[in-house]
């Protein structure tokens, strides 16, 4: 083993300039791994902006969809209540055309006249 004649002081100036220089380093990778954690959260945070504007997007397109919705199932009632009065106009169109019909025969029964020349 090497006899070192260096002083106590001496060594424990390198012992902190060693421990410093370590020191130095893992704050630098610290920093370093800080930085891209930054970066990353910077990446994740704008893609989170971008997927809450597309789901307010598809939200409202939703609400949109809806409202059409609405409105062609209240146009869908009334064209059904215009359809059940047309039934019913047509209903009572057969009506009146069987009374007529029996009314043409009830006429073709009497015997007519020709006319005294």
């Amino acid at each position: 083993m090497a006899q070192t004649n260096k002083s106590p002081l001496v060594i424990a100036k390198e012992v902190f300039l060693d421990a410093r220089k370590q020191a130095m380093v893992a704050v630098t990778e610290v920093t370093d791994v800080l930085k891209k954690n930054k970066d990353l959260n910077e990446v994740w945070e704008h893609q989170l902006h971008m997927a809450m504007n597309a789901l307010n997007g598809s939200i409202e397109k939703i609400r949109n969809a809806e409202e059409i919705i609405r409105d062609l199932k209240k146009k869908l009632e009334e064209q059904s209540e215009k359809l059940k009065n047309c039934e019913k106009n047509v209903f009572n169109a057969k009506e009146k055309l069987k009374d007529a019909s029996k009314k043409l025969q009830v006429l073709m029964t009497i015997p007519t006249f020709a006319p005294a020349a």
